[in-house]
């Protein structure tokens, strides 16, 4: 780069073919991202729904650059895939209506619905920084930097999916991963992820009590967790024994380990600060709860230390990593009802494994913690936030 001032450019590219997209992002956004790259500071790709299924393509770059280099041959490349390889899909736009009215809702997402964008398609359009939700520039560009730093990544796991991996499986290696390397162990020792694995926990059980039926949902989610438990059992030692530096298998765990410890401590001073704050997210409205879990009927006891998730640096610094994990799962396709299976059996399997319980966890550190003095998960926090631990 010239030195010239930089800022997010966006192109969207309307493709209502959803079984073709992987193709899409392979054949054509990565071609179009590696013939920039030399021109760019940062660049990373995400889907969306907002009128009409797309991808939006990002790129940090100076005016100058955007206008001569990047546009042009993004738009070059992406238009010469779509006209050998044009989506043929018939959606329903008034069907998908009152869902995306809701997504709307719970996304804070402001701008118009209606009418979709035409398909095979390819706009300008202006960066969505998301500041409803992040709150402030520095929180949307620290997410971008994330999805920047992580675009590569993404790029070779839907290689891998497209060579015959699986995505589940795939998403519950970044998962257990994240929750193992985000997370500090309790004083008493075990596993940093006997304590991480107590948000996917929280996570499913907020997806499963905001089913029709939240009982036979969790049922068929156990029956599928005892079909698998082995297997999952199995891999989930893999993902640890390659965490421990025993190897580079499963593929990525290494990787996305290295991105995920790298982003959350440079999260932590800014979350501290104030600079950042996960507050937006408390600003969404929620989807009405039908039946509340044993875990989280404890969350809402009066325990005396709200500020285990409230307040903690550390923790928010874990959250947002997390967050920052599921929009990744996202754009690699992963839908919210499959994920709320994966964090259910990813919970079921670490309980499994290591021999604990979120409830029993709860129970024991936050509940049964002394009201006085400095909390554990405060210490904890603070040590982990000084690379102490």
């Amino acid at each position: 780069m010239n030195g010239a001032p930089v800022q997010w450019h966006s192109i969207h590219v309307h493709h209502h073919a959803e079984n073709a997209e992987p193709a899409l992002v392979l054949h054509a956004v990565r071609p179009a991202f590696d013939a920039v790259r030399t021109w760019v500071d940062g660049a990373w790709f995400g889907r969306h729904w907002l009128r009409g299924p797309h991808l939006r393509l990002n790129f940090l770059t100076s005016g100058e650059l955007w206008a001569a280099r990047v546009r042009p041959t993004v738009i070059s490349v992406i238009g010469e895939y779509l006209d050998a390889h044009p989506s043929t899909a018939r959606s329903d736009e008034s069907a998908l209506a009152p869902v995306h009215a809701r997504l709307a809702e719970l996304e804070m997402e402001t701008g118009p619905r209606h009418p979709w964008v035409a398909d095979n398609t390819v706009l300008e359009q202006p960066y969505d920084h998301r500041l409803p939700v992040l709150g402030s520039m520095r929180a949307s560009d620290l997410l971008a930097g994330f999805l920047s730093d992580t675009n590569e990544l993404a790029f070779r796991m839907y290689d891998h999916v497209d060579r015959g991996g699986a995505l589940p499986l795939l998403a519950l290696d970044l998962m257990w991963t994240t929750v193992s390397v985000a997370a500090i162990p309790f004083d008493a020792g075990g596993a940093p992820i006997e304590r991480g694995f107590m948000s996917l926990r929280s996570h499913a059980d907020a997806f499963l009590s905001r089913t029709q039926d939240p009982a036979g949902y969790r049922a068929a989610f156990d029956e599928r967790y005892l079909r698998q438990a082995d297997a999952l059992s199995e891999r989930l030692r893999a993902v640890e024994s390659a965490l421990a530096g025993n190897g580079t298998e499963p593929p990525f765990v290494v990787d996305w380990a290295e991105a995920v410890r790298r982003h959350q401590r440079t999260a932590h001073p800014l979350l501290a600060s104030g600079e950042v704050s996960m507050g937006g997210a408390a600003l969404a409205p929620r989807m009405p709860t039908q039946q509340v879990s044993e875990f989280h009927q404890l969350l809402q006891t009066d325990h005396g230390h709200e500020d285990f998730i409230r307040a903690d640096h550390w923790f928010a610094s874990f959250r947002l990593v997390v967050n920052y994990l599921y929009i990744h799962l996202n754009r690699l396709g992963l839908k919210p009802v499959d994920r709320g299976l994966l964090c259910h059996l990813a919970a079921n399997t670490v309980e499994t494994v290591h021999g604990v319980s979120a409830v029993g966890n709860f129970q024991r550190y936050v509940v049964g913690a002394p009201a006085a003095g400095t909390p554990e998960w405060v210490r904890t926090g603070t040590q982990g936030a000084e690379g102490t631990t």
